[in-house]
C-alpha cells in the first residue's frame, strides 16, 4: 500500500464540508429547543476550579490512552519512547479534532511509523484498530454498569438483561480477540484495564463539571450514563470531532430522563471545549521518531 501525506489528504475538502453540515444542523436542532442564554450563563458561571479539575482529569485519561496505545505497538515490534509516543497521541488529537476533514490522527501516526521506521501499514493499522476496540469495550461495559444503578422504573428483568449483555460483551471482545489479534492475546488484558482507567477518568471529569453545574448528587449517574452515550455517539465519524451527536444525545435523553435540558447541553460544551484545549498543544508538539528506535527489535 503506498502512503504519503499527499495520499492522506486526498478527497478530505468534501469530507470535511459534510461534516460541518452535519454538525450545524445537530446544534441548530439542540439549540432550537434549548434557551440559549441559560447555558451560556451556566457555562460563565461553572467555577474555574471544577474546569481546571476536570480539565487535568481529561488530560490524564489521554496520557493512559497512550499507555494503553503503547502495549499494542510493543506486541507489533514498534518501539518508541513513551515520551515521543505521548507526542504523537497529542498531535493525532489535533488532527481528530481540529482538522476533522484532513488526514485525521490514525492516519497521520500510520504514516508516521512507515516513513519513521518503515512499519508496514498493516502492522500500525492493525495496534490502531485493536486499541479502538479495547477503548470501546470498556466505554460500552462501564455505560452498562452505569445503567444498573439509574434510579428509574428499570424493572428487575431489564437490569437482568443489561447485565447479561455485558457479558455477551466481553465474551464478543474475547472472541474478536482470539480471532482477529491473537497477536496481543499476552496484553489484552492490561490494556482492557488501562481503557477502565481512561473512562473512569473522564467520569470523573464529567463528575467535576457537573458539580460546577451544581446538579444534584443524586441525579448525576443519569447524566453520566448520557455523557457515555455521547461518547459513544461521537465516535461515528460523521462530525466535527462529535461536536452536535453529543449535544443530541444530551437533549433527547434530558426529556427522556426528565434532565435538566440547559444543563445536559452545557455539560455537553464544556467537554467539548476541554478536547480542543487539550488538543491545542498538538499544533506545537514534534514526536522525534527515528529508525534507530527499532534496532536489533525482530521484525
Amino acid at each position: 500500500m503506498k502512503l504519503s501525506l499527499r495520499n492522506l489528504w486526498k478527497q478530505q475538502p468534501v469530507k470535511l464540508l459534510i461534516k460541518i453540515l452535519v454538525s450545524a444542523l445537530a446544534l441548530w436542532l439542540v439549540y432550537q429547543r434549548v434557551h440559549v442564554h441559560k447555558v451560556l450563563t451556566q457555562i460563565v458561571k461553572t467555577p474555574a476550579g471544577c474546569t481546571l479539575l476536570a480539565l487535568g482529569l481529561f488530560n490524564l485519561s489521554q496520557i493512559v490512552s497512550a499507555a494503553r496505545l503503547q502495549l499494542f505497538l510493543r506486541q507489533e515490534n514498534i518501539q518508541i519512547p513513551f515520551a515521543e509516543n505521548l507526542k504523537l497521541y497529542y498531535q493525532g488529537m489535533y488532527y481528530n479534532l481540529l482538522l476533522p476533514g484532513g488526514i485525521g490522527g490514525d492516519g497521520y501516526k500510520v504514516y508516521r511509523f512507515k516513513t519513521a521506521l518503515n512499519i508496514p501499514v498493516k502492522k500500525s493499522v492493525r495496534a490502531l484498530l485493536a486499541d479502538r476496540i479495547n477503548g470501546a469495550t470498556a466505554l460500552m461495559a462501564l455505560a452498562g454498569i452505569l445503567a444498573l444503578f439509574v434510579p428509574l422504573q428499570f424493572r428487575i428483568y431489564m437490569k437482568i438483561w443489561i447485565a447479561l449483555g455485558i457479558i455477551l460483551l466481553l465474551f464478543l471482545a474475547a472472541l474478536t480477540l482470539i480471532e482477529f489479534f491473537t497477536c496481543y492475546i499476552p496484553v489484552w488484558w492490561h490494556s482492557l484495564l488501562y481503557s477502565f482507567i481512561v473512562q473512569c477518568l473522564q467520569i470523573a471529569a464529567a463528575m467535576a463539571l457537573l458539580i460546577g453545574l451544581k446538579v444534584p448528587l443524586n441525579e448525576q449517574v443519569v447524566y453520566l450514563l448520557v455523557f457515555m452515550a455521547g461518547s459513544l455517539a461521537s465516535v461515528i465519524p460523521v462530525t466535527i470531532g462529535g461536536l452536535g451527536a453529543r449535544e443530541l444525545i444530551f437533549l433527547f435523553s434530558a426529556k427522556y430522563f426528565a434532565l435538566n435540558p440547559e444543563s445536559a447541553v452545557t455539560l455537553s460544551a464544556l467537554f467539548f471545549a476541554l478536547t480542543v484545549v487539550s488538543a491545542l498543544p498538538g499544533a506545537f508538539l514534534r514526536a522525534n521518531i527515528t529508525a534507530e528506535q527499532n534496532i536489533g527489535v525482530l521484525t
